[in-house]
């Protein structure tokens, strides 16, 4: 199905289910509701939307792959204050998203890949206290991400490819106190951080090429 305008969702409405919307096109904005709270699995997989992405402030879950391959939302990705939950592949692929990346404090569960390839965020990375660990390829080949790299305070793991290819990430990196594990390919080709790299004494372990390149 292909529609040329934006689709707005009803008041009222509280769950999208999965597949929902899949691999419809529309030619304009997706419009939310305030009332919903949960986004389920594969909801708007392949849709193409514009424009920024404003998801209300109820929601508590983006189920797996919800907007996965919506490829044309061109600006800013607004996340709730009081969202817990993003599932693995929720954002992949979401090229052309601009402008920072702030998770909110309150999220505790961040799937791997969630943002895979979100090539377009332009600004800051920012994550904040909440999650322990961030999954395998959680941040890959965000190539275009310019700007600082905030870790949250209670971290402990550091996934396999979490932030391959962040090459445009600079400054200082400061892993956080708390963390005892940082995996393979972590950090590999982040080649724009430029100021000190801060690896607590708890690190026990240190993956393979982990800041390489």
């Amino acid at each position: 199905v292909s529609f040329t305008g934006n689709l707005i969702l009803p008041f009222g409405l509280t769950t999208i289910e999965e597949y929902a919307f899949s691999n419809t096109t529309f030619k304009g904005n997706l419009i939310l509701p305030s009332s919903l709270t949960n986004i389920e699995r594969f909801a708007f997989t392949s849709c193409h939307f514009t424009g920024n992405l404003n998801i209300p402030s109820e929601v508590i879950k983006i189920g797996e792959g919800a907007f996965m391959f919506c490829t044309q939302f061109n600006g800013n990705l607004s996340l709730p204050s009081g969202l817990t939950t993003i599932e693995r592949e929720a954002f992949a692929y979401c090229i052309s998203f601009t402008g920072d990346l702030i998770l909110p404090s309150s999220l505790t569960t961040l799937g791997g890949r969630a943002f895979y390839e979100c090539s377009g965020f332009t600004g800051d990375l920012k994550i904040l206290s909440g999650i322990t660990i961030i999954n395998e390829g959680t941040f890959a080949k965000c190539k275009n991400l310019h700007g600082s790299l905030t870790l949250p305070l209670g971290l402990k793991r550091i996934g396999t490819g979490a932030f391959e290819g962040c090459s445009g990430l600079f400054g200082n990196l400061d892993i956080p106190s708390s963390v005892t594990d940082i995996g393979s390919y972590a950090f590999v080709f982040c080649n724009g951080f430029s100021g000190d790299l801060n690896i607590p004494s708890g690190v026990s372990t240190i993956g393979v090429n982990a800041f390489y390149g």
